[in-house]
């Protein structure tokens, strides 16, 4: 096992780390990476807006992100948790989160962020194509409005589009929408439409993910070969019957996420880890 320290620099003035603890699993220590992370204030309550990515080895599902909240004298005073928008993150995938509390932003004065996942033998679908896109400021609200199509060979359900805003490289926040209709057939396109929240609005450049609710399920199967071999001499004739073992590796057939109620795992390992603790900034987004 390797120790190692994770930071993440987040993208508020006046930020001190007060606290960094450690994690001596390797699997955990570098299998997600926090890329952005912003709070937002639209009302008296406050939003955490951020994207993670899977820079580890293994497909992850249902992660869990928890948020630790603490007052200055170091006690715990609340504590929120929320799942990435992606139900399944493969390696090399990015996700959003959002969180939400339910208390005011006065009562906190730093917080410490933890993370636990699932790793699994599923590969999500992901034959889905973005065939347009576009921003129309023209109404009271800037909305991103475009059309979705299933490249693939097999039927989706729950298409899901998710988006991350920046200004001029400067993260602002996520947001999500679904297509219409939800429920693309192969070859078929949906549309979307995405009104961006007023503390995004400032946006000049955004990305989108997409999801649905189907996957993969990777099986090993186990073949047996008997193999016969026959030795001839002047007195004698013998046979000798053996077998030979070889494991494959494939894909089946396409299936249905399962939702929360079921976890299929490959391996079942769960990561927890504590990644940093951050003071409030006095810098916050606020609309």
């Amino acid at each position: 096992m390797r120790r190692s320290l994770c930071f993440l620099f987040l993208l508020f003035s006046n930020l001190s780390v007060i606290r960094v603890q450690t994690t001596t699993s390797s699997f955990c220590s570098d299998s997600i990476t926090f890329l952005h992370e912003k709070v937002v204030i639209p009302s008296s309550r406050y939003y955490i807006h951020g994207v993670i990515e899977n820079t580890g080895t293994v497909n992850l599902e249902f992660v869990k992100i928890r948020y630790n909240f603490y007052d200055n004298s170091d006690n715990l005073i609340a504590t929120e948790y929320t799942y990435t928008a992606r139900d399944i993150v493969a390696v090399g995938e990015k996700s959003t989160y959002q969180v939400l509390t339910d208390f005011t932003i006065q009562e906190w004065d730093h917080y410490e962020v933890k993370w636990e996942a699932h790793s699994v033998n599923k590969i999500p679908y992901r034959d889905l194509a973005v065939k347009s896109h576009k921003v129309d400021r023209s109404g009271f609200s800037p909305k991103i409005i475009g059309e979705i199509e299933n490249v693939g060979q097999h039927n989706t359900t729950f298409v899901k589009i998710l988006f991350v805003f920046f200004e001029s490289g400067t993260f602002l926040g996520v947001d999500y929408t679904y297509a219409d209709p939800t429920d693309i057939q192969t070859g078929e396109t949906g549309i979307f439409q995405n009104y961006v929240d007023d503390f995004c609005d400032s946006f000049t450049d955004y990305e989108m993910y997409l999801d649905c609710n189907q996957y993969y399920l990777l099986t090993t199967t186990t073949t047996t070969t008997t193999i016969t071999t026959t030795t001839t001499s002047e007195e004698t004739t013998t046979s000798k019957t053996g077998s030979k073992t070889s494991e494959n590796t494939g894909i089946s057939g396409i299936e249905d996420s399962p939702g929360f109620s079921v976890l299929t795992t490959l391996i079942s390992l769960t990561c927890s880890i504590i990644i940093y603790t951050r003071r409030k900034s006095s810098n916050l987004t606020k609309k």
